[in-house]
């Protein structure tokens, strides 16, 4: 905990674009849920009856955590798809934001060209040596 109130105020325009991005995400859910007399349950580790009517920004995005995304390389093609699908309350709370559950739809096939390669070589070079 320490270490996490050292990063707030080591870099304060981080923390407040975060804050920008998130805070609207909880209050949207938050004030649909209340419109429709709803709860979500499964937000809380280890009691997935607990149903919650004003669940936190940090729960919603917990909800997503454990989706993998399987990205292979078959020589000059890169195949990736989504592992998992999207559980009833991933659903549930995209619904609530009105997200199209289509957004996770992520499978996907891409043929490198020789441009991308040499870009994607000299990238992995300059990461090795910094």
């Amino acid at each position: 905990m320490i270490h996490a109130r050292a990063r707030l105020h080591k870099n304060p325009r981080r923390t407040f674009i975060a804050l920008q991005a998130l805070t609207p995400i909880e209050f949207v859910v938050r004030r649909e849920l209340a419109k429709t007399d709803e709860n979500l349950a499964g937000l809380v580790p280890g009691n997935p009856k607990n149903a919650q009517t004003k669940p936190t920004v940090e729960r919603l995005l917990a909800a997503f955590k454990e989706l993998n995304l399987f990205i292979q390389r078959q020589g000059d093609t890169i195949v990736g798809h989504l592992v998992e699908k999207l559980s009833h309350l991933q659903e549930n709370i995209l619904s609530i934001l009105k997200i199209p559950k289509e957004i996770y739809n992520l499978s996907f096939i891409k043929i490198r060209t020789d441009k991308e390669i040499d870009q994607v070589e000299t990238n992995f070079n300059l990461a090795i040596a910094t």
